[in-house]
């Protein structure tokens, strides 16, 4: 059975650190030495060299990252010992099964098999080509000089330490919260354009309604003209033309537009809307005294029936007269008066005529 991954040093599978020589193809290590806190690998060695590492439990890696480890693993280098095998320094493995500590064996060429696969030769396995004694001579010849290599007891460990793997549970994590973040945006964009939606559904809704409840006012007032009508109070109203000009807004400007005066917290939003939906009539208030019609100027003078009156169709007061704003028209406003009790003037008396004309 072939591994997953080749190595440039050929591993020849573990053996107890003391103990008997026996080699096994499989044993674990500790993440920690690869900055894995918690993950425990199993590395399996097959007879071909070739090499599988995939973590005991939990998530597996990528296999960058698997890659990644076995590549520290041989940069660990190897050391010889008294057996004269060698094994990668640095790094203890573990047995799985009695926990024993195990290391690494790598198979190492001699000098004079070096030789040979320069020559285009391969060296048997089991045989001995040369006297012992040339194999040591060749070996000295091959080997690194005195005083070549410097490396301090800390360079060492800095490079058996190696640089930090990325850590797979971490880097997974991130990536499910930005996708989350990134989610729950887009279902608030979503939930924003709901409530709008809605919000004018509303608007629109109590607009509907309060056509209906006018409208139904006006024809209880066509029915009370039709029978009995309400005793004069001895009062009469004029009623001007509309004095504003009814704009009907789309829905994207209404929007905006109390999305606006809604910041303004002095400016009752639906009084302000009224000035685009809805039409303004101003109504004067008279009495005839002495044979002239004279304008009442304090509320507080035209009686609880005529006050009730212009409270029903919220006309409200504006320091001379009465201003309504709403969608009656002007013969519905008249007969709202007229059915209860007062008399319509068709004309401002003289004395308003002069004072509207005089300039200001």
């Amino acid at each position: 059975m072939k591994g997953e991954f080749n190595t440039g040093l050929r591993f020849a599978g573990f053996v107890r650190e003391r103990g008997t020589g026996k080699v096994v193809d499989r044993a674990l290590v500790d993440g920690r030495h690869f900055h894995l806190e918690g993950v425990t690998l199993a590395m399996t060695v097959h007879d071909d060299g070739s090499v599988d590492l995939r973590p005991q439990e939990g998530n597996d890696l990528t296999r960058e990252q698997r890659k990644g480890i076995l590549d520290l693993i041989e940069d660990r280098g190897t050391d010889i010992r008294g057996d004269m095998h060698h094994y990668v320094g640095g790094i203890t493995f573990s047995d799985p099964d009695g926990g024993h500590k195990m290391l690494l064996r790598v198979t190492v060429k001699s000098p004079y098999a070096k030789l040979m696969d320069i020559f285009g030769e391969e060296e048997q396995e089991g045989e001995v080509a040369i006297p012992d004694r040339l194999a040591g001579l060749l070996e000295d010849i091959m080997s690194e000089p005195e005083g070549a290599r410097e490396d301090t007891p800390a360079q060492v460990a800095d490079t058996l330490t190696g640089p930090p793997l990325p850590d797979p549970t971490a880097s997974a994590f991130e990536r499910m919260m930005r996708e989350k973040a990134d989610e729950l945006s887009r279902a608030l964009a979503r939930a924003d354009e709901v409530v709008a939606k809605r919000r004018h559904e509303v608007d629109a809704a109590t607009a509907l309604l309060k056509a209906a409840e006018d409208e139904a006012r006006v024809i209880a007032d066509r029915v009370r003209s039709m029978g009995d009508r309400a005793p004069h109070t001895g009062l009469m109203v004029h009623v001007s033309e509309m004095t504003n000009e009814k704009v009907s807004l789309d829905e994207d400007t209404e929007r905006k537009i109390r999305g606006v005066v809604s910041k303004v917290k002095s400016i009752k939003l639906d009084n302000f809307m009224k000035l685009f939906n809805s039409g303004e009539y101003r109504i004067g208030v008279f009495r005839d005294i002495d044979g002239a019609t004279v304008r009442v100027t304090d509320p507080l003078e035209i009686g609880e029936a005529a006050t009730s009156a212009l409270h029903m169709i919220g006309a409200a007061y504006s320091g001379k007269d009465f201003v309504y704003r709403g969608d009656l028209g002007w013969h519905e406003i008249v007969d709202h008066f007229v059915c209860r009790g007062f008399g319509h003037l068709t004309r401002l008396p003289d004395v308003d005529e002069q004072e509207k004309n005089e300039p200001k």
